[in-house]
């Protein structure tokens, strides 16, 4: 059997891991972006109404909408491997609640077990709507030369970024 604080230190994993995946797929460079990319090419608008109602609905087509195909098959995937595992943990609550009494601690995990499944699931849900409305909300932004972040290369013993800000 497992024991609480296993339950808690896998979670706590889960959630650590589920961050940096985030970080990485909403992290969006623009190093090989020149200034052509940004002014010929001049963005369509698009609703924050229907973005946000579209990712309510079916989680990532309001990425999908907003143009970020990548990121919508990982936000669907991501809470249909949420969901998954909350009905997974919910039948092994409902076995372990019929085989040893509500009261049991193998019982007790499943259930908490479930109700962290969900609460992640409730959280990715909401982030994925926020994710959306904010990526429609700058459909339009320039991130053309005057702002953008430029790797340092080049230079001997220096390593890092160099955030430029040109005010016309």
């Amino acid at each position: 059997m497992y024991c609480y604080d296993t339950l808690k230190k896998s979670h706590a994993k889960f959630l650590c891991g589920f961050l940096v995946l985030c970080e990485f797929c909403f992290f969006q460079p623009v190093w090989g972006q020149t200034a052509a990319d940004s002014v010929d090419a001049r963005p369509v608008s698009k609703s924050t109404r229907v973005a946000m109602l579209r990712s309510a609905l079916i989680p990532g087509w309001g990425q999908w909408y907003n143009g970020q195909h990548l990121k919508s098959f990982l936000v669907l995937g991501i809470e249909a491997g949420l969901a998954t595992g909350a009905v997974v943990q919910n039948q092994r609550f409902v076995d372990a609640r019929n085989t040893y009494g509500p009261g049991d601690e193998s019982t007790l995990f499943y259930e908490d077990s479930r109700s962290q499944f969900l609460w992640y699931l409730g959280a990715a849900h909401l982030l994925n709507i926020l994710d959306a409305f904010i990526d429609a909300y700058l459909a339009d932004f320039d991130t053309g030369e005057s702002l953008a972040f430029v790797p340092m290369m080049g230079q001997p013993q220096s390593v890092g970024l160099t955030l430029s800000i040109r005010f016309p």
